[in-house]
């Protein structure tokens, strides 16, 4: 049988396979060269460790490895593991030879402590991400701040911090690894936490958690800044917010190191150095040391009749505040003197009607009710109770304590209309 010859499949000869063939092989290998070039990036980049710090022989160096990003959460996990070197640590260097707290900045959540003579563990720790938004994906890009300080034995220590990644997915882009002004930026640091501190403050209860939650940070700020007064501020703000809040221990705390702060470097005539002895007699008081406290609010007093005037708003709140303080100890003759020196003085300097009047007016009116001078505690208590109702209002908290008062003197007429009147009108308010 004849062969055939198909022209619709036509025979490949050697030569125009090889054309074929060898782009296909140069691009095989060009992806291959690629492909481990940018694995050799990668893993160069994951590897870099990023140093800053002090470079002396007594030190703690601080590890700090980058676990995990999560963009939705706006955090990353922080592995830290400590090294205390030379003539700080024991054991070559697995243990402090003291008390070691490591302080970090506000968006690491949590400070560390580790105790004396024990062992370092290692410790992981959550950073909140700023800037940024997922919705960039992926070309995001976030900022944080990873920041660390060292105490040993509540004095400073230096520190190096040694910082590298471990998350595939992110790259260190940049990273400032010095400060070239030191002073002038813990001088700025401390500044913008007053101002944050204050701003929380003036919000009355509904800043007060987020003081709470400054405190810890406005310490370690006020232990860097050379600026004592801004330190001092800082501190006596926040404790005054937290006394009120109910939290006397952290507020006595930071009224304690106010105090030391800013008393040997502004005296102990210093309006601020003042204030921060009267917030941590006030502090004591709430915690039930009262002869402490009384002790403290007559020296604050003495020392502000001498510095400012007898009629200085300081003056007269330092004199309310031992007159409280007495009253706790059971001394109500003398309270009642003080108290009684302060509604005149208030009603020369700031008339009948001020707030800070009728205050002293109530106090006065609560200390003879404790000396067993009914009629007259309840005549003060009503001429208090008609002129907050008509200064503040029905249902300001003060006027609602008025009557509360009132009612709990036996000779007040009647007392059984008033604290039914009470009751309802706190009823009706939490009612809406």
């Amino acid at each position: 049988m004849a062969t055939t010859w198909d022209p619709r499949h036509p025979r490949r000869s050697g030569a125009s396979l090889l054309t074929v063939l060898l782009p296909l092989a140069v691009l095989i290998v060009m992806a291959v060269a690629v492909g481990s070039w940018l694995q050799f990036t990668e893993r160069q980049a994951l590897d870099t460790v990023h140093m800053v710090g002090s470079q002396g022989a007594d030190r703690v160096d601080v590890e700090a490895n980058v676990q995990r990003v999560d963009a939705a959460a706006r955090e990353l996990a922080l592995r830290v593991r400590v090294t205390a070197r030379g003539a700080l640590g024991e054991e070559e260097g697995t243990a402090p030879v003291a008390d070691l707290s490591l302080q970090t900045s506000a968006q690491t959540l949590g400070d560390l402590e580790f105790k004396a003579h024990e062992r370092l563990t290692t410790r992981d720790v959550q950073v909140v991400l700023t800037d940024g938004s997922i919705s960039d994906y992926p070309f995001d890009t976030y900022e944080t701040d990873i920041e660390f300080w060292a105490q040993l034995d509540g004095k400073p220590v230096p520190v190096r911090m040694l910082f590298s990644n471990n998350d595939p997915l992110f790259t260190t882009l940049s990273l400032r690894t010095e400060i070239p002004d030191p002073e002038g930026w813990y001088r700025a640091l401390a500044e913008r936490m007053e101002s944050v501190v204050c701003e929380a403050g003036d919000a009355d209860s509904s800043g007060w958690d987020t003081v709470r939650l400054l405190a810890p940070h406005a310490l370690t700020t006020a232990r860097l800044t050379p600026d004592a007064r801004t330190a001092g501020r800082t501190l006596n703000r926040a404790s005054d917010s937290l006394c009120q809040a109910g939290h006397p221990e952290q507020a006595a705390a930071l009224a304690e190191q106010a105090l030391g702060r800013l008393q040997p470097e502004l005296g102990n005539g210093h309006p601020d150095t003042l204030t921060s002895r009267n917030n941590l007699a006030t502090a004591l008081q709430d915690l039930g040391r009262h002869q402490e406290a009384a002790d403290l609010h007559q020296q604050t007093l003495t020392d502000r009749e001498r510095v400012l005037e007898p009629d200085h708003r300081d003056t007269l709140a330092s004199r309310n505040n031992l007159a409280t303080a007495l009253q706790d100890l059971g001394r109500y003759q003398e309270a009642a003197d003080l108290h009684r020196q302060n509604l005149t003085d208030h009603e020369r300097t700031l008339g009948p009607n001020h707030p800070h009047t009728l205050g002293s007016r109530n106090n006065l009116a609560n200390t003879f009710r404790e000396l067993g001078r009914y009629q007259e505690a309840a005549d003060l208590h009503q001429q208090t109770l008609t002129d907050r109702e008509r200064i503040l209002g029905p249902d300001h908290p003060h006027t609602l304590g008025s009557r509360n008062h009132l009612a709990q003197i036996g000779t007040s007429p009647p007392s059984g209309s008033v604290v039914r009147r009470l009751l309802s009108r706190f009823r009706s308010r939490s009612l809406g």
